[in-house]
């Protein structure tokens, strides 16, 4: 019987995979990797542009906002000699009203103490739900249009940022959220607060008391 030596066994050598960036790189790989680096290096300047666009924008228009205040506060009536402070000066001590809601609330609703109680106020506004109902279907109650909403617009602005600034406000604000109303509920609650605020401060002609607060009640969901 022949015999002889066993074959050696020879591995295969693995297969070299060619880096990304390297020589071995195809040419079609070659040029997707230079079209994404120049569409990310076209893009960057963009990027940068329209940030300091909107940059600009933002200093024009908070420039302008201050041009409006600075207008609405030469506008406003001066108190007459021997009576203290005007209204206007008097609304600008509630937090949230600044001297563009004070001449718009003087503006839309004139002197506010014409009124016979804060409920009046309040009601001319037009700051109370009104409901339909059509046999057995009612809708869900909505505040009423009537009134000035220019005005319903300012005061629900100083709610929000009264509820925001002031702890007082804030916490009217989560009292009627924890008790399941809805937040601009809740808000146009703060709102008619202000109101009420607002009508006592004007005819007693006292300053922004937080510790009276709670003694003039909402006309709506308190």
């Amino acid at each position: 019987m022949r015999t002889g030596r066993p074959t050696p066994l020879v591995a295969a050598r693995p297969r070299r995979r060619a880096p990304a960036d390297s020589r071995w790189t195809t040419p079609r790989a070659s040029a997707t990797a230079l079209g994404a680096r120049s569409i990310v290096a076209r893009r960057r300047p963009r990027a940068l542009t329209s940030v300091r666009t909107l940059v600009s924008q933002l200093e024009r228009l908070t420039s302008a906002i201050d041009e409006v205040d600075r207008a609405a506060t030469t506008l406003l009536p001066p108190s007459e000699p021997g009576t203290g402070p005007s209204d206007a000066e008097l609304l600008q001590t509630i937090p949230g009203i600044g001297p563009q809601t004070a001449a718009t609330l003087l503006g839309e609703l004139g002197a506010l103490t014409r009124f016979t109680d804060a409920r009046a106020l309040v009601a001319c506004v037009g700051f109370y739900p009104v409901i339909n109902e059509s046999g057995d279907r009612a809708e869900p109650p909505r505040l009423s249009p009537v009134g000035s909403r220019i005005a319903r617009h300012s005061l629900y602005l100083a709610a929000v940022n009264a509820a925001r600034r002031r702890g007082e406000w804030r916490t009217i604000y989560l009292r009627k959220k924890a008790q399941g109303k809805p937040a601009k509920q809740a808000l146009v609650v703060v709102a008619v607060k202000l109101l009420h605020a607002v009508y006592a401060m004007l005819k007693h002609r006292q300053p922004y008391n937080p510790s009276r607060l709670l003694v003039a009640p909402a006309t709506i969901g308190s």
